[in-house]
């Protein structure tokens, strides 16, 4: 569990993914689709985001194996043990 001064919005992402819930409050393809627009706009003003572009890299992973559908949290599940 997150620290108790943790955020509400924190608290309530990290008990979703501890009970293996992952209801589409904000979809996986979604979060992909605005990290595509990031990258294409800063790369139209000739600025390199290299986070940014690692963290699309690894959402639009999420979706070809199948998480598009589900939270954002659900990319969790990519790094269990």
């Amino acid at each position: 569990m997150p620290p108790a001064d943790a955020s509400p919005a924190a608290r309530a992402a990290a008990a979703g993914m501890l009970a293996g819930r992952f209801e589409p409050l904000f979809p996986t393809s979604l979060v992909a689709k605005d990290f595509r627009y990031a990258t294409t706009t800063a790369e139209a003003a000739g600025a390199e985001l290299p986070v940014v572009r690692e963290v699309k890299a690894r959402l639009e992973g999420a979706v070809a194996r199948g998480l598009g559908n589900e939270n954002l949290t659900a990319m969790a599940k990519l790094y269990r043990e």
